[in-house]
């Protein structure tokens, strides 16, 4: 949600281009390169830009494969200490729990493969709002 990179391609895409964010762990800068023609390759022979203009694509080196994934769940939470003097100050926790459901881009990466996801910029849930789109009349 709050991520540099995707911020980057959501601007893009609002600006009219076509964008992908590509993203992987501290741990594996030095060889996130290596898989980048098989993620291209997989792109062109699946067509992925006529079908989104958006994607967020995890990166892992030596990976199992490359897999569509939709949003999973939260990696870190803030927690708030007390520092005195009224202040706060937020320390990350890891909350990630491993469910192996590989449709979700945390499980897949983290079970080794690497994570292609299609994004939009719409925010609303089309789901309540043809619910509650009545309430306008």
């Amino acid at each position: 949600m709050y991520s540099g990179t995707a911020g980057a391609v959501f601007e893009a895409v609002s600006l009219g281009m076509k964008a992908v964010a590509i993203s992987t762990g501290p741990e594996f800068y030095d060889r996130a390169i290596e898989p980048l023609d098989q993620i291209l390759e997989f792109f062109r022979e699946h067509r992925l830009m006529e079908k989104c203009d958006l994607y967020n694509v995890n990166v892992l080196p030596e990976a199992k494969g490359i897999r569509i994934t939709r949003q999973g769940g939260h990696f870190y939470s803030d927690d708030f200490v007390h520092e005195g003097n009224d202040m706060y100050m937020p320390h990350g926790l890891c909350v990630y729990q491993n469910n192996n459901d590989l449709t979700l881009d945390t499980d897949c990466v983290m079970n080794g493969y690497i994570s292609v996801m299609p994004l939009t910029i719409d925010r609303a849930d089309p789901q309540v709002y043809r619910q509650l789109s009545g309430l306008n009349n």
